[in-house]
C-alpha cells in the first residue's frame, strides 16, 4: 500500500511486510505535500509591475515547477525557473537510497537566488520549450528529464534566420512551424539504403520529397512525404524496441527516442537492431529497409494504394472530447458534449507545432498546445490568442466550439485590452447588483 504520513497516519502502523530481508519498505518524500505559497505567488504575479516584483512573486512559486518568461513595456525580457528543489547530500534523487542512513537525507532546499534565471540576455531573446536550461553537471541539480531541445533549437533557428523584425503575424507563423528535427538524422539514413525492392524505392521517393524536396522536413497536413516518413518512424520503433522492452516502456516517439535512434545510427550492429526470436541477426540496414516496407503496407491499409494521395493529416487527426462527461458511456450525453468529427492537423511531438501522437498507439492526436498567444508589448491591443474548442463551457452556446477551426488553421483572435474595445465587441451585458 501507499501510506501518507501527512496526518499522522503512520503512528499506529506496523512495519510493512514486503517479503524482502529485514522487511524493507519504501519511503517517498515529496515537497509538494508541504504547505505551499503558490496562491500568493499567483496573486502577486498578477500585480507585478517590473522585473523585481516579478521575481519576488516567483520566489513564492514553490510547487509545480515552471519555466516562466518575462517581458514588459520597457523592453526588458527575462526567464525564471521556479520550484522548491531538495538538496540531497549523497544522491541526485534518480535512484532509491537507504533511507535509514542519514547521510542521504535532504539537507535543505536550493535557495531561490541560485535557481536558473536570466535578464536581458545579450542575444536579445529568450527561448524555452521544456529543454534543460543548465549544462550537464552544473549545480544546483534541478532535474534530468527535460526535453532534448529539438523545439527550442528550431525556435532559435527561426529567430536567427529572420531578415526583418518579428511581428505578431511572424510569431503566429513560428508557432505553427512543422519542421521535424528528429528527421534530420533518420531521413538521410533511410535514403541511403541501397535496395532493389520496389516498395522500398517508392517509400524512399516520398521520404526524399519530405526531406530534401518541396517539404523540407515539414510534417504538414497535406504532405504525402510526411505520411511516409512518420509511418516509417513508427514502424522502426516497433521493430527495434518492442521485442526488447516491456509493453509499458514501448517508445512513444518523442525527443528522447529521436536522440536514442540518432545515436544508434552510428553503430550499425547495435544489439537493439536485432529482432529477438528470428534466426538471423538483423543490422541497421535490415531494420531501415523493413521499416519502410511495413510502413508502406500500413499506409495502403489506412489510406489506399495510391501513395500520391497519402496525406499526413488523414492519419494525424484531433478529436475533442469533453474531459468531464465525454466518456460517460451515455450516448446522448457524449453526443452533446463531444466534438467527435476528426480534425486534420499538422505537426507532431518535439515539433514547434507540438500536436502530439504516440507511436506505440497510433497516429491520433493525444495532446496539444491548448492555447497559443502572442503579446505585443509595444501595442497591447495588437495582441492575439486562441485556445482549443471555445470560450463557453455550455454545450448549446455558440461559443462552445467556435475556436476549433481557428486553432486547427493557426488563426488567432484579437485580445481586447481597453474598455473601448470591450464595449465595441460586446454582444451582451451582465449587471451584478449587490444584495441589500
Amino acid at each position: 500500500p501507499i501510506i501518507s504520513g501527512l496526518f499522522g497516519a503512520l503512528d499506529d502502523m506496523e512495519e510493512a511486510d514486503t517479503g524482502y530481508p529485514d522487511d524493507y519498505a519504501v519511503a517517498l518524500a515529496w515537497q509538494t505535500l508541504e504547505p505551499s505559497t503558490l496562491i500568493e505567488a499567483i496573486l502577486d504575479l498578477n500585480v507585478a509591475s517590473d522585473w523585481d516584483e516579478f521575481r519576488s512573486a516567483m520566489s513564492l512559486w514553490d510547487i509545480a515547477a515552471q519555466n516562466v518568461v518575462y517581458a514588459d513595456t520597457e523592453g526588458n525580457i527575462g526567464y525564471q525557473s521556479t520550484g522548491e528543489i531538495p538538496i540531497r547530500a549523497n544522491s541526485d534523487g534518480l535512484r532509491p537510497v537507504p533511507g535509514w542512513d542519514s547521510s542521504y537525507d535532504w539537507t535543505g532546499l536550493v535557495p531561490f537566488d541560485e535557481m536558473p534565471y536570466i535578464f536581458n540576455p545579450e542575444r536579445g531573446y529568450v527561448a524555452t520549450a521544456n529543454q534543460p536550461v543548465m549544462e550537464v553537471g552544473a549545480l544546483p541539480f534541478i532535474g534530468s528529464d527535460g526535453a532534448y531541445g529539438y523545439r527550442a533549437a528550431r525556435i532559435e533557428e527561426m529567430i536567427n534566420e529572420a531578415d526583418a523584425p518579428l511581428t505578431v503575424a511572424a510569431i503566429q507563423e513560428m508557432q505553427m512551424d512543422t519542421k521535424d528535427g528528429g528527421a534530420l538524422d533518420l531521413a538521410p539514413a533511410l535514403l541511403a539504403v541501397d535496395s532493389d525492392d520496389d516498395a522500398v524505392n517508392e517509400m524512399q521517393g516520398l521520404i526524399e520529397q519530405f526531406a530534401v524536396g518541396i517539404d523540407g522536413f515539414r510534417a504538414d497536413t497535406d504532405s504525402a512525404g510526411a505520411a511516409a516518413y512518420e509511418a516509417t518512424w513508427r514502424a522502426l520503433l516497433r521493430l527495434t524496441f518492442h521485442d526488447d522492452l516491456p509493453e509499458d516502456y514501448w517508445p512513444e516517439g518523442g525527443s528522447r527516442w529521436f536522440q536514442i535512434v540518432a545515436n544508434m545510427l552510428d553503430d550499425p550492429e547495435d544489439p537493439f537492431w536485432d529482432i529477438k526470436g528470428t534466426p538471423d541477426t538483423e543490422t541497421e540496414v535490415d531494420i531501415l529497409e523493413r521499416s519502410m516496407v511495413e510502413a508502406r503496407s500500413e499506409l495502403i491499409e489506412l489510406l489506399g494504394n495510391d501513395s500520391s494521395k497519402w496525406r499526413w493529416g488523414d492519419l494525424h487527426t484531433a478529436t475533442f472530447e469533453n474531459q468531464t462527461l465525454g466518456q460517460s458511456g451515455i450516448a446522448p450525453v457524449e453526443w452533446l458534449f463531444n466534438r467527435a468529427a476528426p480534425n486534420r492537423v499538422a505537426g507532431g511531438p518535439s515539433i514547434v507545432d507540438a500536436v502530439g501522437w504516440e507511436a506505440s498507439e497510433g497516429y491520433e492526436v493525444n495532446w496539444v498546445p491548448s492555447m497559443r498567444m502572442v503579446v505585443d508589448l509595444s501595442d497591447l491591443s495588437a495582441s492575439t490568442s486562441v485556445h482549443t474548442t471555445g470560450q463557453s463551457g455550455h454545450a448549446f452556446n455558440g461559443h462552445y466550439a467556435d475556436m476549433i477551426d481557428m486553432w486547427v488553421d493557426g488563426d488567432q483572435h484579437p485580445m481586447l485590452w481597453t474598455l473601448d474595445q470591450v464595449e465595441e465587441a460586446a454582444t451582451n451585458t451582465l449587471t451584478l447588483v449587490p444584495g441589500s
